[in-house]
């Protein structure tokens, strides 16, 4: 495990606090996926819950990646680490199957008619 100032990288309190941020963003987006699931099983409208499931879980893979490598430092851009390919694997998520952009534009526009409906 790399070391800096005499410790393991992982004894360092950023770098918990960036682990517990990743680990939050990994149970969040985990949930937004099980309410999907569990509305599409009980025939209920799950386009908006979907939308904000891909959206929040793609975002969160290549977050997750992204502070892996910044944690490794110069050896994160390193392939015999292996998290740099997973920082470049991570970044598909966010696009194919709908890009981040257009999961929020299916958000919004869900939002703004169920609201307009309301009024």
């Amino acid at each position: 495990m790399r070391e800096t100032f005499g410790t393991p990288i992982i004894n360092h309190q950023i770098n918990q606090f960036k682990i517990a941020e990743c680990l939050m963003k990994i149970e969040s987006s985990r949930a937004m996926v099980w309410k999907s699931c569990w509305q599409k099983d009980n025939n209920i409208s799950n386009t908006t819950t979907a939308s904000i499931a891909k959206a929040m879980a793609s975002e969160t893979a290549f977050f997750c990646a992204d502070t892996a490598v910044q944690m490794h430092g110069g050896l994160g851009y390193c392939e015999d680490t292996g998290v740099a390919k997973l920082l470049r694997d991570s970044k598909i998520f966010m696009i194919y199957e709908g890009t981040s952009e257009i999961q929020r534009t299916i958000i919004a526009k869900r939002f703004i008619s169920d609201l307009q409906k309301r009024i």
